[in-house]
């Protein structure tokens, strides 16, 4: 594999909102979104959770409606905690596309990722 590799297939969106974390049987927590993508979402954030460890993630939109996901921790580091969206409920993942879309630089590129990599969504429940 290539130093540096990019396994990232969704575009990230830098974006800045307070995210709620709450990992199971604990208090959730307040960090800051540094950046997000339809696959997941980068929290700055003074606690630390194992990789792996199962979480919820919500946060408000410009338009203050809440968007709720389940993730993983995927990747901790500098105060950063890496959580990959694992699933959303139906009408909360169209409401989450339509957002990242109306934030994307180029909705159209974005919108073609989406297509072309439907496989790697997370799941809706």
């Amino acid at each position: 594999m290539f130093e540096g590799y990019e396994k990232r297939v969704f575009t990230r969106l830098s974006i800045d909102a307070a995210v709620k974390v709450t990992p199971p049987n604990s208090q959730p927590f307040e960090g800051q979104a540094r950046n997000i993508s339809v696959s997941g979402i980068c929290v700055e954030a003074n606690v630390e959770l194992p990789v792996g460890s199962e979480v919820k993630v919500s946060f408000l939109t410009d338009t203050f409606q809440e968007i709720e996901a389940r993730g993983t921790v995927v990747r901790v580091e500098e105060c950063c905690l890496g959580i990959r969206f694992t699933a959303f409920d139906g009408p909360t993942f169209e409401l989450f596309k339509v957002y990242l879309l109306s934030t994307a630089d180029d909705p159209d590129a974005l919108e073609n990722e989406i297509v072309l990599n439907a496989n790697e969504l997370p799941e809706r429940l």
